[in-house]
């Protein structure tokens, strides 16, 4: 295989791992989300409308993080802090 034919290839398996993401965050019943360094949500799947009764627009309005409760912060950024060291991270907010 020659480098373009690895490049398109690279580009197929990449476009193919996107789309499974897409569908499994339209699917999941669960929050699913992602964030930016600057603290607000980039991506969020529509179960946060369902089960918030937030609307998207407004849940990206403000920082992740004011939406935890305020005695749960501390325990969240930990996890997160966790999952960026490449840690495997299992917890619940309320």
């Amino acid at each position: 295989m020659n480098t373009t034919q690895s490049h398109i290839k690279s580009t197929e398996t990449m476009a193919e791992a996107e789309s499974a993401i897409k569908i499994l965050f339209s699917l999941s019943l669960d929050l699913l989300c992602t964030f930016g360094q600057n603290g607000y949500f980039q991506q969020l799947n529509p179960a946060w409308a369902k089960v918030l009764g937030w609307t998207c627009s407004q849940l990206r309005s403000r920082p992740w993080i004011e939406w935890i409760y305020p005695e749960d912060r501390e325990f969240t950024l930990n996890a997160v802090r966790d999952c960026t060291q490449g840690k495997l991270v299992e917890y619940r907010n309320r």
